[in-house]
């Protein structure tokens, strides 16, 4: 789902090679009658699409360098919250990202997983040139597309539902045991689109306890997981022995279990926490391997044949996985991991603003806020507790402090501050 893209006025894309047959596919022509497109091929193929472009409308045929997608953005005349950027190749993610344009990359689930940690993940994830189509003109319809848990965790007074999907992890395979289902992205606090990512938000409220739409998302996820493969058992993964009360994941489990009628499924004791173990913060991905081996222990009754754990933020992947092979290991047929988000590499900007309350006098800045009634989303000022109550809509603000943060020199590294 879009988070930094106000309105699509241009489509900058990095078609597949060889251009061969790409240049005769009936879809670049419905694209380029929708938005306004932009070609970047290699320098020995310009020939080749130019040709092709006598036949479309609205685009414009550059040369591919590397690295160049600012420039292309500044030349153009056009604002990352505008401009969305397709490729094939996942390994043009990062500048794209970096850039703040909207990204779409086309392919299969695969494609952004990594064996050792997760790569940064594009705004949708389609596999053929007509979902890009699709997804593209629904967001120009106004409503909202992508990961099934941003769409279902992104909710204001006045929005359209479009579709979303799950993402399969590396190890789901039609006779593998063991298979990890990611909902959505989470950007770490430091990110510059966190505190206007809502999903992210509703996550984070998640660390204090249950989170009502959440649990209406993942209520509807098992629903439509139970259809297809049928389960016995819902579980989660349980807290530190030295944390004593119940985890907001644990209950927003528990309530989806409820609401989605499959409360007698629920289990809070199938996995526990053996011992404690160091923090998992900034070490290493083997580090974190070593740090959860052995510290988790499943207890089944024996006739479970598959069971589903859920976990709240992916990072390496070792405490869901660790909790995965346990249960295997305690006699589950099989076993389904869910994550409500993928940790994703950080977009920092030394120059990102934030959004100024409008209240004549208040110098407070807007951030997420829920309504206690019915859990949409708005922009709330900081200063609230000492008496300010201005409010803004959800949108109407998101799409102000979009257009507030188009500096295109953004610095990008990892980070893992979950």
């Amino acid at each position: 789902m879009f988070t930094e893209v106000n309105e699509i006025k241009c489509v900058i894309i990095r078609p597949p090679n060889p251009p061969g047959v790409m240049t005769r596919d009936e879809g670049w022509h419905r694209l380029a009658q929708l938005f306004d497109c932009i070609f970047l091929v290699d320098p020995g193929e310009v020939d080749l699409w130019r040709k092709y472009g006598r036949c479309a409308i609205r685009q414009h045929v550059i040369p591919y360098v590397q690295g160049n997608l600012k420039s292309i953005l500044s030349s153009e005349g056009l604002l990352p919250c505008e401009t969305v950027y397709v490729t094939w190749d996942p390994s043009e993610l990062n500048d794209a990202v970096n850039a703040r344009v909207g990204t779409v990359l086309v392919g299969d689930d695969s494609l952004v997983w990594d064996g050792t940690r997760p790569r940064a993940w594009p705004d949708l994830l389609v596999s053929e040139l007509d979902g890009v189509i699709k997804c593209l003109d629904l967001v120009r319809q106004g409503r909202l597309t992508g990961y099934a848990g941003e769409v279902g965790g992104t909710t204001w007074k006045r929005f359209k539902r479009g579709s979303g999907w799950l993402v399969a992890g590396p190890d789901c395979g039609k006779s593998c045991q063991m298979q990890i289902l990611a909902l959505g992205r989470y950007f770490p606090t430091g990110d510059a689109r966190a505190a206007k990512h809502q999903y992210t938000q509703r996550l984070l409220e998640m660390k204090n306890g249950c989170e009502r739409v959440l649990a209406e998302v993942l209520g509807r996820v098992l629903e439509k997981i139970k259809e297809n493969m049928p389960f016995q058992l819902v579980t989660v993964v349980p807290p530190k022995p030295s944390k004593h009360y119940p985890s907001g994941l644990q209950e927003t489990v528990e309530r989806a279990c409820n609401e989605a009628g499959l409360g007698g499924l629920f289990c809070d004791t199938a996995l526990i926490c053996k011992e404690d173990y160091p923090s998992q913060k900034c070490t290493s991905w083997s580090a974190r391997e070593e740090n959860v081996k052995g510290k988790y222990e499943a207890r089944l009754k024996g006739s479970e044949r598959h069971v589903v754990v859920i976990d709240d933020i992916y990072t390496s992947g070792s405490t869901i996985r660790e909790c995965c092979k346990q249960l295997l290991q305690a006699g589950a047929g099989e076993v389904t991991g869910i994550v409500f988000g993928v940790d994703q590499c950080v977009i920092k900007s030394t120059e990102e603003k934030r959004l100024p309350c409008r209240r004549p006098g208040c110098n407070g800045t807007y951030r997420f806020r829920c309504n206690r009634a019915d859990h949409t989303a708005f922009w709330g000022c900081s200063k609230f507790q000492n008496g300010c109550k201005s409010t803004l809509d959800w949108e109407d603000g998101l799409q102000e402090l979009n257009r507030m943060n188009t500096v295109l020199g953004s610095a990008y590294f990892d980070d893992i501050p979950f």
